[in-house]
């Protein structure tokens, strides 16, 4: 007997996963800068540049809209979400608060071991403390938090994504100041 609805169920689960990774890829270019905040995105350019057709592209688009990261203006398209002050000083709030409460979480589950890797993670981020803001300044700022988060036995999206949007707002600022 044959099973039509199977063969559907994995090319839909495919572009599913296209979609996906199109998403994915691109949300990496924003938050390495190599989008910039206020730059267009062009489906034709963002689809030659990934290898995939406009579709995906679009779908992508619209779901990075959906979190804050592009904004999309009706005959004019989709642009690299700005970030203003405001904007800034309620998401670095927000991490403030979620940072207090997974410290005083880390602190009750701390072990031996995650506290020696915690300190080794504190050794590497304070040498390039010393140094002006980099990328890899940030990647250890991040790695640091959320290793305490780790610690905290608190690892949910909501935490992490906003830990990382923090993040996007350091490098956007510093970069504007150099």
């Amino acid at each position: 007997m044959n099973f039509p609805l199977k063969k559907s169920k994995s090319k839909t689960h495919a572009v599913e996963n296209l979609s996906a990774r199109v998403y994915n890829q691109i949300k990496q270019l924003i938050l390495c800068n190599e989008i910039m905040p206020g730059q267009k995105l062009h489906h034709q350019q963002l689809s030659e540049r990934l290898g995939v057709s406009r579709t995906p592209v679009r779908e992508a688009l619209t779901r990075l809209v959906q979190e804050g990261y592009v904004s999309f203006l009706p005959n004019r398209g989709f642009t690299c979400k700005e970030i203003r002050l405001q904007e800034a000083e309620e998401l670095y709030e927000l991490r403030e608060s979620l940072e207090a409460f997974a410290v005083e979480k880390a602190v009750e589950n701390l072990t031996d071991q995650a506290l020696a890797e915690l300190r080794q993670k504190m050794e590497s981020y304070g040498h390039d403390v010393k140094n002006r803001f980099t990328r890899e300044r940030l990647v250890y700022d991040q790695d640091v938090h959320l290793h305490i988060a780790q610690i905290a036995g608190n690892e949910t999206e909501v935490v992490r994504e906003q830990a990382v949007k923090a993040d996007v707002l350091k490098t956007q600022f510093a970069m504007s100041a150099l």
